[in-house]
């Protein structure tokens, strides 16, 4: 929920989250705006936002875990639970939970440093965004019933696709569904190769879904997924529940 400040010319802002205050600048979150905290006091919203006390805002998060938050926002990096014996000063945090605050806001998993000059991805971290991913698909499916559709068809392209207003798609789906294209936007440039590797698997998940069937098809050019919904709309049971055509 986005909240109002009285004076934009103040940047201190408190962050009460789960009754462990952080203080910090306006400046600080606002100079990540992909992230929850960056979009939420960014000028254009100050509108939408409406302290709790002055110029203190709560949200019902882990207190704990939100040291890790600010330590992002103050040094642009991930650090992670057992790293320079920070739970010698802080109660433990498990990366379960951590991972569960960076992805409510909306903090950006970069690669994990092993050495000074070499940078290689964490295994958690990858599995963080299949995992991502295959939810991404499951709540797009509830998506693709409620606009009584019988069939969908995603594309995932390894390369560039050019469409008008869009040079830089990478996937597409016919028919167009608006909160599809939004919700699959942020795997639009790895989610070729996550089918690539993962694909069978995938399928086997979303199979599982009553009366949907999902089958995986490979191109030189990429890879489709096809939706089949196996059973019908009941017309006569939405018509029973109708307010409008009763």
């Amino acid at each position: 929920m986005f909240l109002m400040m009285n004076n934009v010319n103040d940047e201190r802002i408190i962050l009460n989250v789960g009754g462990v205050k952080y203080e910090t600048y306006q400046s600080t979150l606002t100079a990540y705006p992909e992230t929850l905290l960056g979009a939420m006091f960014h000028e254009r919203n100050k509108d939408m936002l409406h302290p709790t006390n002055g110029n203190e805002y709560f949200f019902d998060r882990n207190g704990r875990a939100f040291h890790y938050i600010m330590e992002f926002y103050r040094t642009g990096e991930n650090l992670w639970p057992g790293e320079n014996a920070l739970e010698q000063c802080f109660t433990p945090v498990s990366q379960k939970e951590l991972m569960k605050e960076f992805d409510y806001f909306q903090i950006p998993l970069d690669l994990i440093r092993v050495h000074d000059d070499v940078l290689i991805p964490d295994s958690k971290v990858l599995a963080h965004r299949l995992d991502g991913f295959v939810t991404a698909l499951i709540e797009s499916i509830h998506d693709m019933r409620f606009e009584f559709l019988s069939s969908v068809t995603i594309n995932f392209y390894n390369r560039k696709k050019f469409f008008p207003g869009d040079p830089s798609t990478m996937y597409s789906l016919w028919p167009y569904i608006e909160r599809v294209q939004k919700r699959l936007k942020p795997y639009e440039t790895c989610g070729c190769r996550i089918l690539d590797l993962f694909g069978i698997q995938i399928v086997e998940q979303l199979n599982l879904i009553t009366n949907v069937k999902c089958t995986i098809k490979k191109f030189p050019s990429g890879t489709d997924l096809v939706f089949r919904f196996e059973q019908d709309v009941n017309c006569k049971e939405i018509l029973f529940f109708s307010k409008t055509l009763e």
